[in-house]
C-alpha cells in the first residue's frame, strides 16, 4: 500500500526541525578549579617527597632496601663529583642485581646531574649492608659542596652565578630476590 504524496512530505518537514540546546551558564570563579603546579601534581603522586620532611615516598619506604650515609667527597675533580654511600637490605631474604638512582643538587634545588650505579658486591645479604660508589658528571662552573671560592686576586674576577653542589640524593632503582 503505497503513501499518498503528502504524508511523505510531513515525515520529511519533521525530520528537518532541528532542536537548539540551552545555554550552558558559565562559572563562577569560586566554582573554577584552581591551577597546580607541577611539584603539586608529582607530590599527589608520591614521585617526590613532601617538602622540608626529608622523608621518601611511602613506596619506597615500604621497600626491603634503603639508601642510607649517602654523601659526596666534597670537591669537583676533572669535572665529576665522587659519591659513596650504603645500601642495607631490611628484608628477609637477599637482594641481588641492586640498581641505584643518584640526583645531585644545587643550593638552589636546581637539578644538576643524576647516574645510575650498583652495589660493589653482587649480593646484599638480609639484614646487612654494602657500600656503592659512583661519579656524577658536573655542569661546568659549578664548585664542590666543600671547595672554597675562586680567588679574584689570583684567578681574575669571579663568577657572579658561580653554583656549589648542595646535597645528593639516591633510591634503589631495581632488584631481585632470585639471587644464584
Amino acid at each position: 500500500m503505497p503513501f499518498p504524496q503528502a504524508t511523505v512530505l510531513l515525515f520529511a518537514a519533521a525530520a528537518a526541525v532541528t532542536v537548539t540546546p540551552a545555554p550552558t551558564p558559565a562559572p563562577t570563579p569560586a566554582e573554577m578549579p584552581k591551577p597546580r603546579s607541577l611539584a603539586d601534581v608529582a607530590r599527589e603522586r608520591k614521585l617526590v617527597p613532601p617538602k622540608g620532611t626529608g622523608e621518601a615516598p611511602a613506596s619506597e619506604a615500604q621497600g626491603p632496601l634503603r639508601v642510607e650515609e649517602l654523601q659526596d667527597n666534597g670537591a669537583v675533580a676533572d669535572g665529576f663529583l665522587s659519591v659513596y654511600g650504603r645500601v642495607r637490605n631490611t628484608g628477609r631474604a637477599p637482594a641481588c642485581r641492586v640498581r641505584l638512582f643518584l640526583r645531585m643538587f644545587d643550593e638552589n634545588g636546581l637539578l644538576l646531574s643524576k647516574g645510575e650505579t650498583t652495589t660493589d658486591l653482587k649480593v646484599v645479604p638480609a639484614g646487612d649492608a654494602v657500600p656503592f660508589g659512583a661519579r656524577l658528571k658536573v655542569p661546568p662552573g659549578v664548585r664542590g659542596s666543600r671547595e672554597r671560592a675562586p680567588d679574584v686576586l689570583a684567578e681574575g674576577p669571579a663568577r657572579t652565578n658561580s653554583q656549589r653542589v648542595s646535597r645528593v640524593e639516591g633510591e634503589v632503582l631495581d632488584f631481585s630476590e632470585e639471587c644464584r
